[in-house]
C-alpha cells in the first residue's frame, strides 16, 4: 500500500498541471456568461411571442454583452455612467423603502447623504428597458413589417438580459461584493 500511496503523488501533481494548463479561466458572467442565459431565456419563451423574437437568441445573447462592453477604460464617459447600472446596494438606504423610481433614489440619497451611484441603479435600468421593450412591441404591433422595430425589441431584450442576470448574481446586490468588511462592519 505504501508504494501505491507514494505512485499517487506525481500523478496528482501531474492531473493539477494538466487541468490548469488545459482550462480556461472563469470569468465570472462576462460576455459568454450573459450571451448562454440570455439565449436559454429566449428558448423557454412562450408560443405568443412573437416568431421573430424567439428566433434571436444567438442576436440577445450578442446584445447582452454590451453593457459591459461600454465599462472600457477606453471610455472614460461611459464607464462613468454605465458602472452603477450593474448594482443596487440596499444595505446602503439603511432600512428605507426602496424608491420606485431613479429620481426618488436620487432624492432619497441626497437626504441620506449619499452618492446614488454609490447605492447603484441595476433595479431602475431593468424597469426603464422594460418599458422600452414593451413600448417597441407595441410599435411592433402596430407596424409588424418594419424591420428597424424588430432590431429596437432585441437590443432593448439583451439589455435586459444583462441587467437581469446582474441582478441574480448576489455579488452584485451587496456593499460586500468583493467579500471584505471593513472596521465599521460595512
Amino acid at each position: 500500500m505504501t508504494s501505491f500511496s507514494a505512485n499517487r503523488k506525481p500523478f496528482a501533481v501531474c492531473l493539477l498541471l494538466a487541468s490548469l494548463l488545459w482550462s480556461k479561466p472563469g470569468l465570472a458572467w462576462w460576455v459568454d456568461g450573459h450571451a448562454v442565459q440570455a439565449k436559454a431565456a429566449v428558448i423557454s419563451l412562450p408560443e405568443a411571442v412573437p416568431d421573430f423574437f424567439r428566433a434571436a437568441g444567438s442576436t440577445i445573447g450578442y446584445f447582452a454583452a454590451d453593457p459591459d462592453f461600454a465599462k472600457s477604460p477606453q471610455l472614460p464617459h461611459l464607464r462613468k455612467s454605465e458602472g452603477p447600472e450593474h448594482y443596487f446596494d440596499l444595505e446602503l438606504l439603511g432600512g428605507r423603502q426602496v424608491p420606485n423610481t431613479r429620481g426618488e433614489l436620487v432624492a432619497l440619497c441626497a437626504e441620506l447623504e449619499l452618492k446614488p451611484g454609490k447605492v447603484g441603479f441595476v433595479i431602475y435600468a431593468i424597469a426603464e428597458l422594460t418599458e422600452r421593450l414593451s413600448l417597441a412591441f407595441a410599435e411592433h404591433r402596430k407596424w409588424p413589417h418594419v424591420d428597424a422595430l424588430r432590431f429596437k425589441c432585441l437590443v432593448y431584450a439583451g439589455l435586459i438580459a444583462h441587467y437581469a442576470q446582474d441582478l441574480c448574481q448576489p455579488l452584485h446586490t451587496t456593499v460586500h461584493f468583493d467579500g471584505r468588511i471593513d472596521a465599521k462592519g460595512r
